[in-house]
Order: structure tokens, then C-alpha cells, then sequence
């Protein structure tokens, strides 16, 4: 009899699981092949320019046309992935999401804290590359790459919030401890990010653990303390911009445009620089994302949302 009334559950968490792993890659593919047909259709249509066979020459023709082919394709990636997290999480279970509805009280207050969060963490990173020397300031410059890191930060934002910790984080959660769904989810958008660095080089384990670490109590912490994904996007975004857009650093291990602050070539031990993978995968982000990340948590704690999070299916 206990054997019996036990296989349900069993299966019922095997389900939950496949059923999170799929929405989250099926909202990411389906954002992407939206970015890369708009992308293309861009660049057929304005140079006649077809993209190379050759997958080693694809970053390098996408950083070509950063701006304004790029810039255009990852602003329509984020409308993209508003749309569908809505509609896929709709089919999936008869119902609106709640963590993404923005009509909800506080919901603007947690987008912009969690830019600020973004801009400030980013600036921390990038203050401690300048004590150190590795990143030395010329002066200041209006540049495409600002609108492109722009981009950068939203389209990410509204494809990786909704599809890691909406549905991966949030779905995995249902059948496991917050940690244990914390530490899968975090790993998985780690190596997500490898299909996207290829030109990062030797650094690529080192960018990957480097999110990993960041991101693995960040942007879990401002999900689980307000059971929303709004503070996580804000920070998402705020990171991506201030990153790419203001610093004019690498993101991820896209090679770097030139942002707001224009800056001598990066120098330094990759521990402090990230070396091609940019700051993400330097040792200061992964102290300071853990750290407010840990304190984010604990609130969440304290709040009683870690505690209520797991649910029997």
C-alpha cells in the first residue's frame, strides 16, 4: 500500500522537473531564433551581407553588426520573451502568472531598486579594477555601443528572468528544497552562457564559474524575497547596461563595445579582470554577488518565503 501510494508522487516530481527544464529552454529557444531572424532579416535587407557558414566566425560577424542590427534584434528578444513566458506558463497551467503580473503593488519599485542594485554592484566590480590598474578611465563619449548595451540588458533580462527563475528556479522549487532548486538552476544558466562565449577563449571556466557563484544567490535571493521576478529583471538589466553599456566592458564573453566611459585597453590578472569573459567572471563579482545575494536570502528567510516555497505535487 505504501508502495503504491508513493509512485504518484514520484512520478508527479519527475514531471514537475521535465515540465520546469522545458519551458525554461523552450522560452529561451524560441526568444533566440526570434533575436537571430530579426537580426539576419536586418542585415540581408540593409547590406545583402548573409551570415558565414563557419559557427567560429558567427561572433564575430554579430559584434560586426552590433549596432544597429543587434541592438534591434535583442530589444525584440525582450518584448519576445514578455510575451511568451506569459502565454507558455498560460498553457502550462491554466493561469496568469503572478510573479511577472505588473500590475501588482511595488512592482515599478522593484524594477528600478534592482537597476540600482545592477549599476551599483557593476560599479563596485569596476572601482576595484581601478584601484588595481587594470581599468583606467580617458573620458566620457556618446556612442551606439550605449544603446546596444542597452539592448544587451533587455533583452536578457526578459528571456533569462522569466525562463531561469520563473519557470527552472520557480518550477524546481515546487518539488525540492530552495537550495537544492537554487544550486540546479544556477548551474544550468551557468553553462547556458558558455553557447554564447565562445570567444572568450581559455576563459570560458572561468566566466562560467563566475556565474555561477554571482548568480546562484543574487538573482535567486531577489526572487525569493519578493516571489516576483521584478527585482531579479531590474538587476539583470541594471548589470547587462552599466557592463556593457556605461563601462564598455565584455558581456558574458561578447567582445566588448565602446560605452559611455571610454577606457584604455584592460590590463591585470584575470582573477580581478576576468580576463576575455569580462568582470563576470572575476573574483570580485563572485564575492559581492554571493554576499548580497546571501543577505537577500536571509531576508527572504525572515520573511518566511524560503520556508513556504516548496509545495507537494
Amino acid at each position: 500500500m505504501n508502495q503504491d501510494s508513493g509512485a504518484p508522487k514520484k512520478t508527479s516530481k519527475r514531471r514537475q522537473i521535465l515540465l520546469s527544464i522545458g519551458l525554461a529552454f523552450g522560452l529561451q529557444v524560441i526568444a533566440s531564433i526570434i533575436m537571430t531572424t530579426v537580426f539576419v532579416t536586418w542585415i540581408i535587407s540593409t547590406t545583402g551581407q548573409k551570415p558565414p557558414q563557419d559557427s567560429a566566425a558567427i561572433m564575430g560577424y554579430l559584434t560586426e553588426h552590433a549596432w544597429p542590427a543587434l541592438t534591434i534584434a535583442m530589444f525584440a528578444q525582450g518584448f519576445v520573451g514578455i510575451w511568451l513566458y506569459k502565454r507558455l506558463y498560460r498553457r502550462a497551467f491554466k493561469k496568469l502568472p503572478e510573479d511577472f503580473d505588473h500590475r501588482q503593488k511595488g512592482v515599478w519599485q522593484e524594477l528600478a531598486t534592482g537597476i540600482l542594485i545592477g549599476f551599483g554592484l557593476i560599479s563596485l566590480v569596476v572601482l576595484v579594477m581601478m584601484m588595481n590598474g587594470s581599468y583606467q578611465p580617458v573620458g566620457l563619449q556618446l556612442v551606439p555601443g550605449i544603446l546596444y548595451g542597452l539592448a544587451l540588458g533587455f533583452g536578457a533580462a526578459f528571456v533569462e528572468e522569466p525562463a531561469y527563475r520563473g519557470f527552472l528556479l520557480g518550477g524546481l522549487a515546487k518539488v525540492m528544497s530552495p537550495a537544492r532548486a537554487i544550486i540546479y538552476s544556477s548551474i544550468v544558466f551557468g553553462l547556458m552562457h558558455l553557447m554564447s562565449s565562445t570567444s572568450a577563449g581559455g576563459d570560458q571556466a572561468l566566466g562560467l564559474i563566475g556565474i555561477i557563484v554571482s548568480t546562484a544567490l543574487l538573482f535567486a535571493g531577489a526572487y525569493f524575497l519578493t516571489k516576483r521576478l521584478w527585482l531579479a529583471i531590474g538587476i539583470h538589466l541594471g548589470w547587462n547596461f552599466t557592463l556593457g553599456g556605461v563601462y564598455g566592458l565584455a558581456v558574458s564573453g561578447l567582445p566588448a563595445a565602446e560605452g559611455l566611459v571610454k577606457h584604455q585597453e584592460v590590463t591585470g590578472s584575470h582573477l580581478v579582470t576576468g580576463g576575455n569573459f569580462g568582470p563576470e567572471g572575476s573574483l570580485t563579482i563572485m564575492v559581492l554577488g554571493a554576499a548580497i545575494g546571501a543577505v537577500m536570502l536571509w531576508m527572504a528567510h525572515k520573511k518566511g518565503n524560503l520556508k513556504t516555497t516548496r509545495q507537494k505535487v
